[in-house]
């Protein structure tokens, strides 16, 4: 992890020291990666960091690495840093979304520094689903994008 980013985590959370960076999982065709960061001390014993990066050459399986392509991917990390930002907050806990505690741009490089749900309980990750537990997820979709109907969605994209 870059120095200033591992500044900004301590310095935004009042950590004492960062004792693991864990990879989740990689972005969508190599565009970077999503982290659990677990922290000594501080407000927060982890924080997920979503390190955006545009790679200056991109390979896919099925040659979807166009230019439009990489324009759109481009606009939507843009785009969903916009939603952390400004309307993530709107959200009720009944669509529990991660509380977005920073999202910067450093050289090139897109970051967003949000809350780790599995601090508040929400860190079961299920492999194989039943019917009732689709229905919780359908349930929480309805109420996420039910919360949002008739928005303008200033800065989003204009039908998504």
């Amino acid at each position: 992890m870059q120095t200033h980013v591992r500044d900004r985590i301590l310095w935004l959370t009042q950590a004492d020291a960062i004792s693991r960076v864990e990879c989740i999982q990689p972005l969508w065709n190599h565009y970077g990666t999503l982290s659990r960061v677990t922290l000594e001390g501080g407000e927060c014993a982890s924080v997920i960091v979503k390190h955006i990066q545009f790679p200056a050459e991109v390979s896919h399986p099925r040659g979807f690495n166009s230019d439009i392509s990489r324009r759109r991917k481009v606009r939507s990390y843009a785009v969903e840093m916009h939603w952390y930002q400004n309307q993530n907050d709107r959200i009720s806990d009944r669509a529990a979304t991660p509380r977005c505690l920073d999202a910067f741009a450093e050289s090139g490089e897109l970051f967003l520094l949000l809350e780790d749900l599995s601090t508040r309980g929400l860190g079961q990750v299920l492999y194989a689903v039943s019917w009732e537990e689709i229905t919780v997820v359908l349930r929480w979709l309805a109420s996420f994008h039910a919360r949002f109907l008739g928005d303008a969605g200033e800065g989003l994209w204009s039908s998504g």
